[in-house]
C-alpha cells in the first residue's frame, strides 16, 4: 500500500469564516509522512456526513447562497449548494485559494481531489431525490 484516501467535510476544515481548523489534516500528512506514504486528499460539499445537515459550513449555507435539499435514504433531511450559484463559487474559490497556499507543495500529498460541487467530493452532483429533476419542479427543490 503507497498510501491512502481521506475525505474531509469542508464544514470541519472550514467551520467559521476565515476560520480554519487544518489540526486533522496537518496530523494524517504527519503520519503519511512518517510512514513513507502518501495522502490523496478529498474535500465534500454534500453527501459524506449523514450526521449533519449539510458538508458545507453553515456559514454558507445561511448565507445568500441558492440550496437543494434532499433526504438521506434514511429519511433524514439534508441540504447542499447550488453548485452554479454565484455566491457559493465565490466562497468555495476563497476556501480552495487557502487550502492550496497552506498543503501546495507538500510532499506527502499525492494529489488533492476536489471539484466545485458534488455529493462526497465525486461526479455525482445531485443526490437521489424523491421528486424528478425537470424544468417544472426545479425552482420547489432550490430553498
Amino acid at each position: 500500500m503507497n498510501g491512502i484516501s481521506a475525505t474531509f467535510t469542508w464544514k470541519d476544515v472550514n467551520p467559521q469564516e476565515d476560520k480554519y481548523e487544518w489540526s486533522k489534516i496537518d496530523n494524517l500528512l504527519k503520519l503519511a509522512k512518517e510512514h513513507d506514504k502518501s495522502v490523496i486528499l478529498r474535500i465534500s460539499t454534500a453527501g459524506s456526513d449523514l450526521e449533519s445537515m449539510s458538508d458545507t459550513p453553515d456559514w454558507v449555507i445561511e448565507s445568500d447562497v441558492k440550496t437543494l435539499s434532499f433526504k438521506d435514504p434514511a429519511g433524514k433531511d439534508h441540504k447542499m449548494p447550488i453548485f452554479w450559484d454565484s455566491t457559493y463559487l465565490a466562497k468555495w474559490s476563497n476556501f480552495v485559494q487557502d487550502l492550496g497556499a497552506r498543503y501546495d507543495k507538500n510532499p506527502a500529498i499525492h494529489s488533492i481531489g476536489i471539484t466545485r460541487g458534488g455529493v462526497e467530493g465525486g461526479p455525482l452532483v445531485v443526490p437521489e431525490l424523491n421528486v424528478p429533476i425537470n424544468k417544472e419542479n426545479s425552482k420547489a427543490l432550490e430553498t
